[in-house]
């Protein structure tokens, strides 16, 4: 019984070094692929998760009412680049 268990873990792990050896002998270009198409998707689950995360967040801020201080600060902002954009100009 014993020896059967040993055997089926030296199987495993045989099989786990087949497979990494059989990974690493793929062509450079589907290697390429994989992980290119593997960081779009990683770039696109995390701009849908940030911006679900945002929307939340402004969401419960809009229910507090605290979105109205950070309009106004926006305000602020935006008539500070409008009277001193001519100073940009020149540049």
């Amino acid at each position: 019984m014993e020896e059967k268990i040993n055997t089926q873990k030296v199987e495993a792990v045989a099989s786990t070094v087949t497979d990494t050896h059989t990974n690493v002998e793929n062509p450079m270009k589907k290697i390429v692929i994989n992980n290119f198409i593997g960081g779009i998707t990683w770039a696109m689950g995390i701009s849908v998760g940030a911006s679900l995360v945002l929307a939340i967040f402004g969401f419960i801020l809009g229910k507090i009412n605290l979105i109205p201080m950070v309009g106004t600060f926006i305000i602020r902002i935006n008539e500070f680049i409008a009277q001193n954009s001519h100073a940009f100009r020149n540049y």
